[in-house]
């Protein structure tokens, strides 16, 4: 073969190669009368004019939101899916990975009731599972929690965590959080939440009333052994007296006798 030969079939081979490359990166987006093409779950037809490619969904509870993913996990539109007490926004143009670095075919969370026990010292407000895991974002995609201010202890604010499967205990993230909402952002799922300090447990008083203090000894008044002295006191002393009274009393008579 000729040198002319082999450099006429690299060539071709080269442009065969590039329109493959270019055909997958695009494939989400053909549309052909009406009829759209692409990867997982894209299809079909007229009626109110061509419809877009729903090719890859982000789901949060069943509510769901679809758009066009390219051949290696590309979005190539803004993603939003909405609950009431959450939000996820996938940017365009965000790279999403698989579990083992795989094309990922779809992303959901929802609401766990029986989350993972929280840190000592903190209760769990909110937490959602998001999977599947292992599934990763590049750039990090944004979550924005909701929660009722009126169940935040006084003088407590909650704290943005996720909960580390390996280590088998919640670690805390960087957020914002105001007015009610968080903000923060994940780059791989797991397990995220709300964590916040527990109120201090109120001291209990009896029923009927303030408790009456138990009494206590001042030190007033006489003890039994200051008592017991003053009567031994009393005693001596009026033996005392008698003995002095009787002596005078017979010692007289026998002296006025003998005289």
């Amino acid at each position: 073969m000729s040198a002319q030969r082999r450099h006429f079939h690299t060539r071709v081979i080269s442009a065969i190669v590039i329109l493959i490359a270019i055909t997958l990166v695009m494939i989400p987006g053909i549309e052909d009368e009406g009829v759209v093409y692409g990867y997982g779950g894209g299809g079909g037809g007229g009626g109110g004019g061509a419809p877009t490619n729903q090719n890859w969904g982000v789901c949060i509870d069943g509510n769901c939101d679809r758009g066009n993913v390219n051949f290696w996990g590309t979005t190539l539109d803004n993603f939003w899916a909405v609950s009431n007490d959450i939000s996820i926004y996938i940017p365009k143009y965000t790279d999403m990975k698989g579990p083992e670095n795989s094309r990922l075919t779809g992303f959901n969370a929802y609401e766990i009731d029986d989350p993972p026990s929280p840190p000592s010292g903190y209760q769990v407000l909110a937490a959602f599972d998001f999977n599947p895991d292992g599934a990763t974002f590049d750039p990090g995609i944004t979550i924005n929690i909701k929660f009722d201010e009126g169940d935040i202890p006084a003088g407590k604010t909650p704290v943005i965590a996720y909960y580390n499967e390996t280590k088998g205990e919640w670690e805390f993230i960087e957020g914002t959080i105001q007015d009610g909402q968080a903000v923060f952002t994940i780059t791989h799922c797991s397990i995220y939440g709300l964590l916040v300090q527990a109120a201090p447990a109120p001291t209990s008083t009896p029923s009927g009333g303030t408790p009456t203090p138990a009494p206590t000894d001042d030190g007033g008044g006489l003890g039994i052994g200051a008592i017991i002295g003053i009567v031994i006191a009393a005693l001596v002393v009026l033996a005392i007296v008698v003995y002095i009274f009787l002596g005078k009393k017979y010692g007289w008579k026998k002296t006025g006798g003998s005289a």
